[in-house]
């Protein structure tokens, strides 16, 4: 059988921002965005094996766009002549949050057996810090120390969003040569 549904999506964007650098030791900057986002198809009529993924995706056809706001906070503070410090503060609100869910189904194909997993919605939010500090010594080194925190929450059973990584961290150190 042939399915045939009809989606009409209008999306809207808008976007404001407030900087402040003038040339000192702190600057800051703050956003508000809004936006809406359709469904991918994929996520509308996906029905069978995913190859690279080895699983099963089921599309969801009565998927409705995301609604999305988001208030970010980013301030850069150079407290030494060649290093700086990087911290940004965001909060996201998102009215039906399309994702990716695993059943405790396992499907038996002449391929092999697979997990499924389904498109479904909710309404999350999604809040995190991002820290990056970077530090010239020399003009030939850098020091690069990073780190990132966020947390998805699906507001209305109060439980956390799968596959985001709670915390992350990383230490670099690089040589450049000029030449």
């Amino acid at each position: 059988s042939i399915l045939r549904k009809e989606h009409n999506f209008q999306n809207v964007a808008a976007n404001v921002g407030l900087g402040y650098d003038n040339n000192q030791p702190i600057s800051g900057k703050f956003n508000l965005a809004f936006a809406h986002r359709s469904p991918q198809v994929h996520e509308l009529y996906s029905r069978g094996l995913h190859q690279s993924l080895a699983s099963i995706e089921e599309g969801n056809d009565n998927l409705k766009k995301e609604i999305s706001t988001k208030a970010s906070f980013d301030a850069k503070w150079k407290p030494f002549h060649d290093g700086q410090i990087n911290v940004g503060i965001y909060y996201h609100n998102i009215n039906d949050f399309i994702y990716l869910v695993p059943s405790s189904e396992k499907r038996i194909t002449v391929r092999g057996t697979f997990p499924v997993f389904q498109y479904r919605q909710a309404d999350v939010y999604i809040k995190g810090v991002d820290f990056l500090y970077n530090q010239s010594i020399n003009h030939h080194y850098e020091l690069i120390v990073k780190a990132s925190t966020l947390k998805g929450v699906n507001k209305k059973n109060k439980s956390g969003l799968i596959y985001m990584p709670p915390f992350n961290a990383g230490f670099g150190f690089s040589y450049i040569n000029e030449k």
